[in-house]
């Protein structure tokens, strides 16, 4: 009985060890498998660089409570009120950029 499960441990041991050699050759694994790498020097990014928006001047596209959409230059960004609830159509300003999160305070 021992033996028997010592034999099944070391066919098992060598089965996972042969299919893992052998993924890249199983031709239907490769199609699962993403053999392509994207980079920074061929334009992709994983988030935009909203920096060059501090201090820019926007409007509200929707009711920021207080978080909504606002535009900056005819592009549409999403954007966080500083600390109060602005309606739609306010003119804002950016005051804060930290990665993608935009924080906006309504000009007076």
């Amino acid at each position: 009985m021992i033996l028997l499960t010592v034999i099944s441990l070391i066919a098992l041991v060598l089965i996972i060890y042969l299919v893992i050699n052998n993924l890249s050759r199983i031709k239907l694994l490769n199609k699962l498998i993403l053999s392509e790498s994207t980079s920074k020097n061929e334009g992709f990014t994983s988030n935009p660089q909203l920096n060059e928006l501090m201090g820019k001047e926007g409007i509200t596209l929707t009711v920021l409570r207080p978080a909504g959409t606002a535009e900056f230059d005819g592009n549409k960004i999403d954007v966080i009120a500083e600390s109060e609830f602005l309606e739609k159509g306010i003119k804002i300003k950016v005051i804060k950029v930290e990665g993608i999160k935009v924080v906006v305070r309504q000009i007076k």
